[in-house]
């Protein structure tokens, strides 16, 4: 994770302004998290409703918990973050509600233009709560339910 998703786009972020990345960026972090998800669910999301229930059980259990609240009254911001940007750029190449923004106040923020995260503390958000996971997995060890889940995922997604 560190090789492939965490180190470039923190190289990338660093520019993202001035590259255009910060979209690209997003995805391949809300992809990230998705990815995540399935390792503690043990495995490949197949249902209807499986992508978002492992994306946000990860959100919550490992990810900072501002996103578990609410947003004004409507959704928490792990569902914004799913509904709005995560499946907003990966299917619509665009977020119709609300936005990222490089370093606005605080990590997220709710704006005249909607609801803001910053991508730079989502990035760091996300690497915490992943190494935080490959702890607790470790911790329980592998005969444990995280960790008989994070092997059954790890054994389909790394076979030869």
């Amino acid at each position: 994770m560190k090789l492939i998703l965490f180190q470039p786009c923190g190289v990338s972020m660093r520019d993202a302004q001035a590259n255009y990345l910060g979209l690209v960026l997003t995805t391949a972090i809300c992809a990230g998290i998705s990815a995540a998800g399935t390792f503690l669910a043990g495995k490949r999301a197949t249902k209807s409703g499986d992508d978002k229930k492992f994306f946000v059980s990860f959100v919550t259990q490992y990810m900072d918990p501002v996103l578990q609240r609410r947003i004004s009254s409507g959704p928490t911001w792990a569902s914004w973050l799913y509904h709005q940007v995560r499946c907003g750029l990966a299917h619509g190449f665009t977020i119709e509600s609300g936005g990222i923004e490089l370093g606005i106040k605080g990590y997220v923020a709710m704006t005249q233009s909607g609801p803001e995260i910053d991508p730079q503390g989502l990035l760091d958000d996300f690497a915490a709560g992943w190494s935080k996971y490959l702890d607790d997995v470790r911790i329980a060890g592998e005969h444990s339910g995280l960790g008989t889940k994070f092997s059954a995922r790890f054994r389909d997604v790394f076979h030869d």
